[in-house]
């Protein structure tokens, strides 16, 4: 499949009509997501929720001059204005030549964040979800069961359309590659997904059954162009060019992942989705996402269990430290860290 349009750029118009609800497009920067599906709603003349993760981020491109729906309308030749209608939500709407302002919203802005808040509001005349930069920076403040809050706020918005023999809302999930092992991939199971297409050089994956598409763009014209403008002369070999243009997950650092026999590992306790093994012999420790024999202790990853988790055995993560400790999987990294991140 062809994800590219004749100019370079992604071909955002074929990536939204694949016929899955949800859609995850995690690439490089500056070939054309936030753009180009913004055009799209605009041309298909579609009424839509632009989302960010936090309010400070929706606040701010609830502002004119701020707003990434600038630039695509422009193009098309036409003008905006925005109008806050609640604490933490905005409307869109179009400027007529004449300056006169269309009653009708073509677009509402909001945060994940604080989505939970607009039970009452009646979004049943929106068709699409843009979720722009679903994936958090580094130095961005985490949301306290980030992908729990996605997928209550898509149900506010969403309701019971599929039970009236409606079309579920569909939802377009836009990102740039900080972190493969984010809140959202973690709880879809799209961690390894993404590490394999990665490795595969597979651009697509397409899940007919879980309704989901994931693109990861890794063959882009324009990221080719960009390596010679400014910036990325500048930032060449970089982290930051890694992940601008060759949509290299930056701050993912698998370390000690390493495919071990479990018959020569017993159990000793499992938390969460992860069971965590000792070798019989050489006091090593293994951690797996398989369950084999019984573990002397089993948490769940509520708060208060991981807090007894750590407690009881802070050693562990003294034994990762020092090269003891070793995992069937990234993943299976990225959920040990979870446990300790209190």
């Amino acid at each position: 499949m062809n994800i590219y349009d004749k100019n370079g750029y992604l071909n955002m118009g074929k990536l939204i009509d694949i016929d899955v609800p949800f859609i995850f497009i995690v690439g490089a920067r500056g070939i054309g997501k936030t753009y180009g599906a913004i055009m799209e709603m605009r041309k298909r003349n579609e009424v839509f929720m632009l989302m960010r993760r936090t309010q400070t981020q929706a606040d701010l491109i609830s502002k004119h001059d701020f707003s990434p729906l600038i630039s695509p309308l422009n193009d098309l030749g036409e003008s905006f204005v925005t109008t806050p209608i609640s604490k933490q939500c905005s409307a869109c709407n179009i400027v007529y030549s004449d300056e006169t302002v269309n009653p009708t919203p073509f677009c509402y802005t909001g945060a994940l964040s604080t989505l939970s808040n607009m039970r009452g509001f009646d979004a049943s005349h929106i068709n699409y979800l843009i979720y722009d930069e679903f994936i958090p920076e580094p130095n961005e403040r985490p949301i306290k069961e980030e992908a729990k809050a996605f997928f209550n706020g898509y149900e506010t918005m969403n309701r019971n359309r599929e039970l009236k023999g409606q079309e579920p809302l569909k939802a377009v999930l836009l990102a740039n590659s900080f972190n493969m092992a984010n809140p959202l991939f973690i709880q879809l199971g799209l961690v390894m997904r993404t590490q394999n297409m990665l490795k595969k050089h597979n651009e697509v994956f397409i899940d007919k059954n879980r309704g989901l598409a994931l693109i990861v763009p890794q063959e882009s014209p324009i990221s080719s162009r960009k390596r010679q403008t400014a910036l990325y002369k500048l930032t060449q070999d970089s982290d930051y060019s890694l992940m601008a243009l060759d949509n290299e997950f930056i701050y993912d650092t698998p370390d000690n992942v390493d495919k071990r026999r479990l018959i020569e590992y017993y159990p000793i306790v499992t938390i969460g989705e992860i069971t965590i093994y000792k070798h019989k012999s050489d006091g090593t420790y293994y951690v797996s996402e398989h369950v084999t024999g019984s573990p002397k202790d089993i948490y769940t990853m509520s708060d208060n269990d991981r807090k007894r988790f750590v407690r009881k055995y802070n050693y562990l993560w003294q034994m990762f430290m020092k090269n003891k400790l070793f995992f069937e999987s990234y993943l299976c990294q990225v959920l040990f860290d979870r446990t300790f991140a209190l």
